[in-house]
């Protein structure tokens, strides 16, 4: 994850999901973050049937199944 706050560069690194779930705890209100396999589930391992195209980051899809 990656986020520019007055013009410096830094970038959050979550070796674990007990690491994301602290981040997620912690920064609520915020931002809200999914692991790989979370995502992968909502949206049926990224299928091409629920893939609604393309964005400023890469390909956009709906979420199928809810988290």
């Amino acid at each position: 994850v990656s986020r520019r706050d007055n013009n410096n560069s830094f970038r959050l690194s979550f070796g674990d999901s007990s690491n994301l779930q602290e981040f997620n705890r912690t920064n609520s209100s915020n931002v809200l973050l999914f692991d790989l396999s979370s995502i992968a589930a909502a949206t049926d391992n990224f299928s091409i049937a629920n893939r609604l195209g393309e964005g400023g980051f890469g390909s956009v899809y709906k979420v199928a199944n809810l988290l």
